[in-house]
């Protein structure tokens, strides 16, 4: 679970769900996969990379200018990518209405149902230490019932999850 599945969405949308764990490389690679594959607009939700130590700033910075090649609209989660990502994106002149942060998992699932559109191929990567976008894939299901399918579905993660809000 986690690690690249496909989720049929809210309105519409196909939720490419990658939010298990994330490095630089996977991070790559999956938004390279969201531009071959997305046939309408893209979506990149991307959670920081932890555990980066001193080479977290060049790290993110790199995931920002593949995204900004690869997706439409921009969804950062969490303090790394609002400190690095966000300010590499006005940099490189990346749509400012195309592009939105967040503190946490938790906000950000409450406002993406209103940011996605119909048709939409949503990328949903990022790291699990403390990140856990299944919250966001969560929101997101068309399908309430594929919710079991989504990563860290058992009482330990659900408490960890809760002591983050």
């Amino acid at each position: 679970p986690g690690r690249m599945t496909v989720f049929a969405g809210i309105k519409g949308t196909t939720i490419l769900d990658s939010s298990y764990n994330a490095s630089t490389a996977t991070m790559l690679s999956a938004l390279d996969l969201l531009n071959k594959v997305a046939p309408g607009r893209k979506v990149a939700v991307l959670g920081d990379m932890r555990e980066l130590g001193e080479i977290s700033r060049v790290e993110h910075e790199k995931v920002a200018e593949a995204g900004a090649r690869s997706a439409d609209l921009i969804i950062t989660v969490g303090p790394l990518m609002r400190r690095f990502a966000v300010p590499k994106l006005h940099s490189l002149g990346f749509p400012r209405r195309n592009l939105a942060s967040f503190i946490n998992t938790h906000v950000a699932a409450q406002a993406l149902p209103e940011l996605v559109a119909k048709g939409d191929t949503i990328l949903v990567k990022g790291s699990q230490n403390t990140i856990f976008l299944e919250i966001v894939v969560r929101k997101l299901l068309r399908d309430r019932k594929d919710g079991q399918l989504l990563c860290r579905q058992t009482p330990f993660w659900d408490k960890k999850r809760e002591e983050l809000r």
